[in-house]
Order: C-alpha cells, then structure tokens, then sequence
C-alpha cells in the first residue's frame, strides 16, 4: 500500500501530516500550510495515525452538517474515506484535485476538532469516559491572554510570543484543555522543534513563552500543580557560556574599526540625523539603541551643575529593560562640542519635544529599528565591515559593549554598571546599603571615553547641516514659502 501523500518523513525520522491549505484559503487560515507531527518513528504507526486523523476529521464533518455517513465519501487531503456498514473506515488515495475540495471542508472544523494523537490512541476502547473538563482550549485560553496581555508587551516580543504559542497550539491541537497538557507533550513538542534544525537557544525562549500562557492559567485556578511547559527545555548558564566560546554573541568594536567609522567621510553616508547623534550617544555613554532612540527633550536637564539626560520610561512610548536601566547619565563634553545640547536647544525653541521628532518609536522591531537601521547600512553595506568569528554579530550593540570593555580598565564595577543600566551586585551591601550616584560622580567616566580618533570639528560641521528626510524635526524641514505676488 502506497504512502498517503500528506505523510512526509522529517529527517530525524519522525512522520509528519502534511496539509496544503488552497489558495483561496490561504489568507483566512494564515498559512499555506498545515503541518503536524505524529510523534513516532515507525512507518505503520504513522499510516495508522494519519488513517485515524483524516476519519475524525471526516466524522466531525459529518456530526457537524446533521448527516450520517453511510452511502457518502469524505475525503480529506489525499484520502478517499468510505463508511462501511460494520462502523469502520477503508481508505484509499487517488492524487485527483477533488482531494483539496474535501481537505478545505475538514479544515473548517479544525478549531473545533481535537483529532486523535499517537498519545489518545493508546488508550484501549474499552477505557471508561473521563467526564468532559471546564477548563479553556488552548485556543480560548490563547485568545484570553492575547486580549489581557498583548498591549502591554513591545509588538516585536508579542510577535516572537504568538509565534511561539501557535506551534504549541498546533502541535497539541486546538481543542486540547489545558488541564490535559503533560511535560510529556511538551517535551516531544521541543524535541521536534529541535530536529526541524532550531537551536537549543531558540527552543528554550520558545518554551519560556509558552509558559507564560500557562503561569496566566495557573493563576485563575484552571491548571492545577506544576506548570506543564516551564523548565522542560532551558538553556544554562553552562551552554550560554560554551555558545560564547564557540563565537557566537555581540562582538566590540576595536578602535581601528571605530575609526573607519567615525571618519567624517564615512560618518556622513548615514543620511538621517537619528541615526548620526544617535550613534555618537551610544558611543560616549553605553546607552541601548532604543533608550536613545526614545529620549525627550524634557530628559535633558542640568544636575549639580552637570548636563545630563536622564534614561526613564516617565514619557509616552518610553519604556526600560528593568529597574536598574532608570538612571542618570552625565553627557560627555565630546558630545556637547559636537553641538549636542545647542541641538537640544534648537528643538525646544522650535516647540519639539522629542530629540528625534521625525522618527517611529513604535516599530515592531523596537523603538530603536530606525537607529539600528541607520548605523548597520553603515557598518555592513558600505565599510563591509565583517565580525571577527563566523558565528560573532556587529550592529549597534557592539557600540555598547566597546563602552563597557574601555571603561572597565579604571571605572569601578558599581559605577559602570550604575552608567550603563546593569542591575547591581546581589549583595546586601549593594542592594541596600548604596545610595544612587551622583552626576559628579558619575561624569568620572568623561577621561576614558576620550577617544583618540574622533574630528570633532569635521563632525560637527556635518551634524550641523541636517540631511534630507526622516530624522529632521518638521518645523526645520519646511522650505520657507516665497511671498505670494497681487496680479
């Protein structure tokens, strides 16, 4: 007997069900297409399984449009199902494209179906009825914490989050209770993710995401005990450690490469001003991309004498990694020669309030995408500028860690992570006992940031002369209006 045509074989070894979704379809389901892993290795399980999937699905059809079976064939994907009289199936396959009218007709009930998994088939029979639990599906469970929790994360974490979610939901089915859900499930879950070539990295924050779904069900009483998903697969310390030993990470830049960079000649090919001071900020403070990108005219302020701006999330769009991320950071007088604060000025005398008033903060990517967008055209299109290990990444967040790696030769720990937005030490002493840096304190940073290769005043000269488009504050952009003539 020849191999259903939806039944694929991983290279792992475990058998897939395999569904392409018409085309005319394609944009209501989301996908073109349905893929499910039937969880084992034997080629006559996976037949069997798929057999028994294609007949609940073609039973469901059935129950759901009132009508028996008998004298009628329901096809799904590429299978003939026929209803004999003794209560069984017999199947065949033909390949005609009437295979794809039954499979869209299956697909319908798909959110409303739990098909049999290798898992339920083992049960015999004759097993006794389990009574029906009131606990959500893992779809209206999904769609509970999608209408509770997404306007309160970044789009681009909700978009990882989802992500993560639909795989499970798609792996475990739809109409699976979330009271039912075993670590045995998830394991197999991650396993195959994990053959599918995704890092054990990857797997783990997807694990970690689906978790979440499940803490939120934990905490209105519908899933009892343990969580069912969290820790089944987690990335130690050991591995990230062994992962940083074999390349992979951000990597600093070295002086030479910031000097390509920040020659006036290379410096001028960003051609937005947020890209331009942005990376100059992150240069002589450490600051992320996205706390710089999000900076309002109102955080620049003068304390004990100091010109400082302030890193918080008080601001619409404003948002911090963590607590230790809300600090005061001193401007270093690089940055206030360059025209920094004049330019602070300027848009407070134009009636601006951000210091970049023509840039999006809400992108999907993060409040910083247009920065980051900006600096790595610079650095990887035109420098052509390549990390040092085949596995390393340079971007914007290489500007961070060179800033770390200068100071940490004479600026203490507490007060460079104090600089940076690093959480404090776990000690008591730390914790409670320090009291927040002043800016004078903190400006003890200026000397080692004094970088040697940096043309001030070319630089200047060229943030001076605002490029054309995005990045400039709208009032400056307007091309004044030539005085209307009387005929």
């Amino acid at each position: 007997m020849r191999l259903p045509h939806h039944l694929l074989r991983h290279k792992s070894g475990v058998w897939y069900f395999r569904l392409v979704v018409p085309r005319d379809l394609q944009l209501a389901f989301g996908k073109k297409i349905i893929k499910r892993s039937l969880g084992v290795r034997d080629m006559r399980l996976a037949r069997l399984y798929a057999y028994e999937l294609g007949a609940q699905y073609a039973h469901a059809i059935a129950e759901a449009r009132g009508k028996g079976m008998a004298n009628r064939e329901w096809k799904v994907s590429k299978f003939e199902i026929d209803h004999r009289a003794d209560g069984g199936f017999s199947m065949r396959t033909d390949g005609t494209e009437q295979d794809n009218t039954a499979a869209l007709e299956a697909l319908r009930l798909l959110q409303a179906v739990r098909p049999t998994t290798p898992m339920a088939m083992a049960v015999a029979p004759s097993s006794p009825a389990v009574p029906v639990s009131s606990a959500p599906t893992l779809l209206e469970a999904f769609k509970r914490y999608q209408a509770a929790e997404q306007a309160g994360m970044k789009p681009d974490t909700w978009d990882q989050r989802q992500r993560a979610i639909w795989s499970y939901i798609e792996a475990l089915g739809p109409s699976k209770r979330v009271d039912e859900v075993t670590p045995q499930e998830t394991d197999l879950w991650a396993a195959e993710l994990q053959s599918e070539g995704r890092s054990k990295r990857t797997v783990a924050q997807w694990v970690s995401h689906v978790a979440q779904l499940f803490e939120a069900q934990r905490r209105i009483g519908n899933v009892k005990g343990d969580n069912p998903v969290k820790g089944v697969v987690v990335f130690t310390k050991a591995e990230k450690l062994a992962a940083k030993n074999r390349g992979h990470g951000w990597e600093a830049f070295d002086d030479a490469q910031l000097a390509r960079i920040f020659d006036p000649k290379n410096f001028a090919r960003m051609t937005t001003t947020h890209a331009r001071w942005g990376s100059l900020i992150g240069l002589y403070s450490g600051a992320r991309v996205s706390e710089v990108a999000q900076l309002f005219l109102r955080d620049f302020e003068v304390v004990e004498g100091t010109k400082c701006v302030r890193i918080t999330n008080e601001s619409d769009g404003q948002s911090v990694k963590n607590e230790a991320s809300k600090r005061l950071v001193p401007l270093h007088p690089d940055l206030l020669d360059m025209g920094l604060w004049a330019h602070v000025e300027h848009l407070r005398a134009l009636g601006e309030e951000r210091l970049f008033p023509g840039m999006r903060i809400d992108s999907k990517s993060g409040a910083g995408n247009a920065i980051s967008k900006g600096f790595r055209y610079l650095v990887h299109e035109v420098l052509e500028m390549k990390p040092r290990r085949a596995k390393g990444k340079i971007a914007f967040h290489s500007l961070r860690k060179s800033v770390i790696q200068r100071l940490q030769t004479n600026l203490p720990g507490e007060r460079r992570k104090a600089l940076v937005g690093h959480e404090p030490g776990d000690g008591v002493h730390e914790a409670f006992y320090m009291r927040p840096w002043t800016a004078e304190e903190l400006a003890t940073f200026f000397p080692e940031l004094a970088w040697p290769f940096m043309d001030k005043p070319a630089l200047k000269a060229i943030l001076a002369n605002a490029p054309k488009g995005r990045g400039r504050p709208k009032s400056a952009a307007k091309k004044p209006q030539k005085p209307k003539v009387a005929p």
